[in-house]
């Protein structure tokens, strides 16, 4: 079907192909079952991975500089591992960032939760509400600033792909 075929031209993509992931990706929304609502789905929950983030956001845009060309004053000190989302009772997004800081695992996560907009018809739209931030075992202090709530759209999901938005900040 047409849906798989877009996603194994998906997959075989590069880094340098986010301009027709971007057009792929709007292929797949527009070919969402009517019957799919995403933000009731079960199948929402679980581990994520980032694979493409078509604009990315300050602590994205950072994740992907500390891979793709790490500050040399980090050298062996820091290891950055694993990014990934996990998401749990279709409600919780816990955005983890696996690290190793001299050499012991130390995990940076970021946590929001989805509140439901009753006005979405379509099963498509939630508010995301920053919860806060833990490095380790140890909750971070945070400014006020950061505790606010954007509008998020699951505009795709299947088994292998979430498709989301917050403003004009396409991952998935």
């Amino acid at each position: 079907e047409r849906r798989q075929e877009l996603k194994r031209k998906l997959f075989s993509l590069g880094p340098d192909g986010q301009e027709e992931a971007a057009q792929i990706l709007t292929q797949l929304e527009d070919r969402l079952p009517s019957s799919v609502r995403p933000v009731d789905d079960p199948s929402l929950n679980g581990r994520w991975d980032f694979v493409f983030d078509i604009e990315a956001d300050i602590g994205t845009g950072v994740i992907r500089k500390l891979i793709e060309d790490p500050p040399p004053i980090l050298g062996p000190a820091f290891q950055l591992n694993d990014v990934r989302m996990e998401i749990s009772n279709n409600m919780r997004i816990d955005i983890i960032v696996a690290t190793k800081v001299l050499n012991r695992d130390c995990d940076l996560v970021l946590s929001t939760i989805l509140l439901q907009d009753e006005s979405d018809v379509d099963g498509t739209m939630v508010l995301e509400q920053f919860e806060g931030i833990r490095l380790g075992d140890m909750q971070l202090p945070v400014p006020d600033s950061w505790k606010r709530s954007r509008p998020l759209s699951i505009s795709y999901l299947d088994e292998d792909i979430l498709i989301a938005a917050a403003g004009n900040e396409p991952h998935f």
